[in-house]
């Protein structure tokens, strides 16, 4: 299965040069960087293979991300990785409580850590159940296939998202930050936002996170805040990149200049309308806070009368 799913996925890739050396390149760093090791015995009884496929994003960080898909299942009654996993209880802030949090002070910041589950190591004894595969020259798509295996937590795994903020946690509780309680309470997954009442505060809140989250091996990237002192603090720190006006918020976009949140509005489309065609318009907006509530309601309604 994850040698079809190569296959069809390599051509797909090979029409669109960019995409391809993007994809190539993601898979090259990661083995630099050693967070996925080459199998040189690969005993196919072995373990257990993952396919993965690309998903373009919007991002000025990731272009494209590698999907591995550990739900994948080879026939209808076999199991997947992740049906052998344990999940591990939820350590994640609730959703609803960081977007509060995000709109209760005057300063406010957002970054993400960068590759934050691959800086998580796996048991060595695990590695054999991450296995997937590679072409081995990337200028011959048609090329023999090399195996590949993790030697790091990856993303789409059930159990990550506890490990990762098990580890998180773990460290910040060996810290001696007098902030080390705010900083974890401002990690949601991979990313860290939060907000201050003074500017000292916000830039104080600012080095000890990167400070502490660095000492894990974790460090921030895409810093960006609705104050100018920090934001010129940050391009002074990291010359090569340009804090932008506006940034993705958990599903919002917030224009730092303005300090606004805006959720992307949707066109109502009337033509044809069904009840599963109602249903996904008035879905479509991400508003956790209810913030379009008043917009959002009549839609409701004629739900409810249908």
């Amino acid at each position: 299965m994850a040698q079809n799913q190569l296959r069809s996925q390599v051509m797909h890739l090979y029409r669109h040069p960019e995409n391809w050396k993007l994809y190539h390149d993601i898979i090259q760093q990661q083995l630099d960087k050693k967070f996925i090791e080459v199998v040189t015995i690969d005993d196919v009884k072995e373990g257990h293979y993952l396919p993965h496929h690309a998903v373009l994003k919007n991002s000025a960080t990731t272009a494209i991300r590698i999907v591995f898909n550990c739900s994948a299942k080879t026939k209808q009654n076999s199991v997947s990785l992740n049906d052998c996993l344990q999940t591990g209880p939820s350590l994640t802030q609730m959703l609803y409580n960081v977007l509060l949090k995000y709109c209760i002070r005057t300063y406010a910041y957002t970054a993400n850590i960068s590759k934050a589950f691959l800086r998580v190591g796996l048991q060595e004894e695990d590695h054999n159940y991450t296995k997937f595969l590679w072409i081995k020259d990337p200028n011959d798509p048609s090329s023999e296939l090399i195996t590949y295996r993790f030697a790091s937590v990856l993303f789409g795994a059930t159990s990550s998202p506890f490990l990762l903020q098990a580890t998180l946690d773990t460290h910040l509780k060996k810290s001696n930050s007098p902030n080390k309680t705010e900083i974890s309470n401002n990690l949601y997954v991979d990313n860290f936002q939060g907000t201050a009442s003074s500017e000292s505060k916000l830039l104080n809140i600012y080095h000890e996170a990167n400070r502490e989250l660095m000492g894990a091996n974790m460090p921030i990237q895409s810093c960006i805040s609705n104050n100018t002192k920090l934001n010129q603090l940050i391009e002074k720190e990291f010359p090569d990149y340009k804090v932008p006006q506006k940034t993705k918020v958990l599903g919002g976009e917030w224009d730092t200049t303005a300090d606004q949140l805006t959720i992307k509005s949707v066109e109502p489309d009337t033509t044809n309308l069904t009840m599963r065609k109602l249903l996904s318009q008035v879905s479509k907006p991400f508003d956790l806070l209810g913030l379009l509530s008043p917009l959002l309601i009549n839609g409701k309604l004629r739900m409810q009368e249908c």
